[in-house]
């Protein structure tokens, strides 16, 4: 077993899974912020890595720590990294009110009608 867990890392496919670029690129850019004297990591900044480098490219939006929402808006991070999600934080919580507002707004009546029964409101 130890030589096909070896075989799979060396898989090529690896190097091209964007959870791996998407994490460096927060990591230089969390140095950056360190190494100018700005806010230090927390007890949650590897937890917040983990879910934006492996759930960013695939879900729609996120809503994510003020500092990796402005990590995010930096360069060279906002010019290099493609991801599929729409960051929020609280900095811009009206305009993810607003973002809820259109899912609602755009919800099949199927949808509406699972939501009722799981939640009990549209």
């Amino acid at each position: 077993s130890t030589a096909e867990v070896v075989k799979f890392w060396d898989w090529a496919g690896n190097h091209q899974q964007p959870a791996h670029r998407i994490s460096s690129y927060l990591f230089a850019g969390l140095a950056r912020r360190i190494a100018n004297n700005q806010r230090p990591p927390d007890r949650g900044t590897m937890n917040d890595i983990r879910a934006i480098s492996t759930y960013g490219p695939y879900v729609d939006a996120m809503f994510i720590d003020r500092m990796f929402e402005t990590l995010l808006g930096e360069q060279p991070l906002a010019r290099d990294l493609e991801m599929k999600a729409k960051f929020f934080s609280v900095r811009n919580g009206d305009a993810f009110l607003s973002y809820l507002d259109g899912l609602a707004a755009r919800a099949s009546d199927e949808v509406r009608h699972y939501a009722e029964e799981a939640y009990g409101f549209v």
